[in-house]
């Protein structure tokens, strides 16, 4: 009985964040236009929109820290969770966030982690099999 609360308390805590991230009518501009999801973000940092709608960031402290030190507040009251916290996040914050140089040795570390795993890589593979043999 007890796991079954705790299960039924962790799916309400990440519903919304399921639902923002998995089930969104705008996935599939998510992947191409961040801009639109995420229009109070500052082109300097606008690479926070990438992070938050690839899990990536989650099992990355650095990566968290990112949407964490920018402001506690909101990182708490979106329940950790990126996507919705840059959607309410206010435009003064995010710019404040920009305008920091701290932050954005940070950012750029982090970011640039991030693109590198996610990047597509060579491999025995990629180089050995035609997608006609798939």
């Amino acid at each position: 009985m007890k796991q079954r609360n705790l299960f039924i308390g962790l799916s309400n805590i990440f519903k919304d964040y399921w639902d923002d991230l998995l089930w969104s009518k705008e996935r599939e501009v998510v992947m191409n236009d961040y801009k639109k999801i995420f229009p109070n973000l500052p082109e300097r940092i606008s690479g926070l929109g990438e992070l938050a709608y690839n899990l990536w960031w989650s099992w990355h402290p650095a990566a968290r820290m990112l949407f964490k030190s920018m402001d506690r507040q909101g990182w708490k009251d979106s329940i950790h969770n990126p996507v919705r916290m840059l959607r309410e996040i206010p435009r003064e914050i995010l710019e404040a966030a920009a305008d920091n140089e701290e932050y954005l040795d940070n950012y750029d570390g982090v970011v640039s982690e991030f693109r590198n795993k996610i990047k597509p890589k060579r491999c025995w593979f990629t180089e050995n099999i035609t997608e006609a043999e798939c």
